[in-house]
């Protein structure tokens, strides 16, 4: 379970990313 969550953070952090750059 520790993982997955670790494995969703993650993958929300890269959207943040994506999001960001392309906002710029």
């Amino acid at each position: 379970v520790l993982i997955e969550l670790n494995y969703k953070n993650t993958e929300k952090r890269y959207k943040n990313m994506q999001n960001l750059m392309s906002m710029i």
